[in-house]
């Protein structure tokens, strides 16, 4: 699929219609658990870990110390692409 663009004059007039060229690179996610640690193992701008499908209010690094037992996803921010994990299940 190819991507568009088109700008919307503020008089209303609609520009030409153009492609986009060039790459988005989606990012893949790679959780480790190390012994009830929950590590991404790559860099990114930002992240959100949840639990359950709830935010845990203030897990914003690429580690997170698990508190109880669930599935656990982050989300991952770079270069404006927010990008959900896989679901880890963590049991004790």
């Amino acid at each position: 699929d190819t991507l568009w663009v088109q700008a919307l004059g503020i008089n209303g007039i609609r520009s030409k219609r153009y492609p986009v060229i060039g790459q988005i690179e989606i990012p893949s996610i790679t959780i480790r658990n190390n012994d009830g640690v929950l590590v991404v193992e790559e860099e990114y701008a930002q992240y959100q870990w949840y639990l359950n499908n709830v935010p845990i209010n203030g897990a914003k690094s690429k580690n997170y110390m698990v508190t109880a037992n669930g599935t656990y996803q982050v989300q991952v921010n770079q270069n404006g692409c927010q990008v959900l994990s896989d679901p880890i299940l963590f049991t004790d």
